[in-house]
């Protein structure tokens, strides 16, 4: 909760034990990483002109809903080139991009790094030969 807080959040929310579309409304903007049956409840919880970012396709009842009450969505996806990754690798050495590694394996323990995965971390589980 901690690392949110310190990226800008105005409010953080644990999701472990509040479901989100019980602690706010009104909200200008939702990142909603999985869709899925969250999409109409992250629609809820917008005003009017507010924007749910997916990662993976929002259901064509939360885009009619979008369109019937004034609010937006747009799916967002994220595609590998050279020009972004030298830029990315550009801010990491000048300390400009902060990346949260939650923890490190040995590729010998690739099982228990997806068991990591699986327990939802905050931040990156990254393989190390």
């Amino acid at each position: 909760m901690e690392q949110v807080s310190a990226l800008g959040a105005d409010e953080a929310i644990d999701c472990t034990s509040t479901h989100f579309s019980k602690a706010v409304d009104e909200v200008d903007m939702v990142f909603d990483p999985q869709a899925g049956t969250q999409a109409e409840r992250a629609l809820a919880v917008l005003k009017s002109g507010g924007q749910v970012i997916y990662l993976l396709p929002p259901s064509e009842t939360a885009v009619k809903i979008a369109a019937e009450s004034g609010k937006h969505v747009e799916q967002i996806t994220v595609a590998r080139n050279m020009t972004d990754l030298a830029a990315l690798a550009a801010m990491f050495k000048a300390g400009t991009l902060d990346i949260f590694v939650a923890e490190t394996f040995p590729l010998s323990q690739a099982p228990a790094a997806h068991r990591a995965v699986a327990k939802g971390p905050v931040g990156k589980i990254v393989l190390v030969p």
